[in-house]
């Protein structure tokens, strides 16, 4: 099993940054979740970058739209999540 995994993931035009980052990107969500607190910001990594950016969703307050825009030297890819927070709690 774990081979085929290894033969498609190399088949794939991707780069090992990009899975890297995709990897990280949910890492990020997963933390958001957790913490209930989210800014504007760039995570720098040393093959790639990921730029958050956090705005109500649709104007509700308690409703936040998380993009995450994973950069490498040869691709972008943006994420785009919802998170039903409590507004007190949100940065």
């Amino acid at each position: 099993m774990a081979t085929i995994v290894f033969v498609n993931v190399f088949k794939t035009s991707h780069s090992t940054a990009f899975f890297e980052g995709s990897q990280e990107v949910h890492t990020i969500i997963n933390n958001l979740k957790e913490t209930q607190k989210a800014i504007d910001e760039t995570h720098k990594y040393s093959n790639f970058t990921i730029e958050q950016t956090v705005t109500n969703y649709e104007n509700e307050t308690s409703v936040k739209h998380i993009q995450l825009e994973l950069i490498t030297n040869q691709e972008r890819k943006k994420f785009h999540y919802i998170l039903n927070v409590k507004a007190d709690e949100f940065e």
